[in-house]
């Protein structure tokens, strides 16, 4: 790896530290987490809960500690404020710095799209990394603080997940999972990637790329579609739940990620094809 290209990869990085948008990632999810661990211990969704896990002969108190609260903030905050910032982002990195002139600029330097096209990728990874760490650690404090130690009890018999493990071990296998959940999210910030450089303005983006995941959400939890659901790509996006299941199904990881990983490929190729097309100097 080149000086030249060390350093414009820190310039891309300080560009991204830059823009404003960067930070209200952060700032969204944290307020989401908040709010949803107040509403949490309201009495009237403590009731809700307790009818629920009646039928599995469980009380609240039993279960939901501070890492089963955590497993579900960090869970329903990635996937609803934390994909639609990555979209934000991610299409910053490219549509809005050519709507700008700002890479009709940087390409007069002696610097190919080549370079530029893996700097700004690994400008998207960083970033989606980054999110899904601070959304697993948000999450945790909340959930310790609002519900002290306990163990983490997960019930979701969509996901066939039924399992309690005591904090050391729920502790670790969450230390595992944000990763992995980054590892998913990356997908999502690749979609929005690949929308940009076609062109898409960042609005647009978010729109198309929100579309497509809650038409296939929709299409998961629909139960006329039971049969398709194991299919979903929000089926995939959430195997990182898997890591919590006591006999964690190693089999059914790989061949999610991998699938993922397929996906990925997809959308960067295509990326690529068309970021090397496009006219840029207007």
């Amino acid at each position: 790896m080149s000086r030249a290209f060390v350093a414009q990869l820190g310039w891309e990085l300080r560009k991204l530290c830059s823009r404003p948008r960067t930070y209200l990632a952060f700032a969204a999810t944290f307020t989401f987490e908040l709010v949803l661990s107040l509403l949490l211990r309201a009495p009237a969704v403590r009731e809700v809960m307790t009818r629920e896990l009646w039928k599995t002969h469980l009380r609240v108190d039993q279960v939901f500690s501070g890492l089963t609260s955590a497993v579900h903030l960090a869970s329903e905050s990635m996937a609803i404020i934390g994909a639609l910032f990555l979209g934000l982002v991610t299409s910053d990195v490219v549509s809005k710095e050519i709507e700008d002139g700002t890479l009709r600029t940087l390409l007069c330097r002696p610097v190919g799209r080549g370079a530029v096209f893996v700097q700004k990728l690994t400008v998207c990874a960083a970033y989606t990394m980054a999110l899904a760490l601070f959304v697993g650690a948000s999450a945790l404090v909340l959930g310790l603080a609002f519900e002290g130690r306990g163990p983490l009890v997960i019930v979701s018999f969509s996901e066939s997940i039924l399992t309690a493990l005591d904090f050391p071990h729920g502790l670790a296998r969450y230390a595992i999972a944000i990763p992995m959940l980054g590892g998913s999210m990356l997908t999502v910030a690749l979609m929005g990637f690949a929308l940009s450089c076609f062109g898409l303005p960042p609005g647009a983006v978010i729109v198309v790329g929100g579309a497509v995941l809650i038409a296939d959400h929709l299409v998961r939890i629909q139960p006329g579609f039971a049969a398709i659901s194991p299919y979903t790509l929000t089926t995939r996006l959430m195997s990182w739940r898997q890591m919590f299941n006591r006999e964690i199904p190693w089999p059914r990881l790989e061949r999610n990620y991998g699938e993922l990983l397929a996906l990925d490929v997809v959308l960067i190729v295509t990326a690529w094809w068309t970021f090397r097309r496009r006219d840029l100097t207007r």
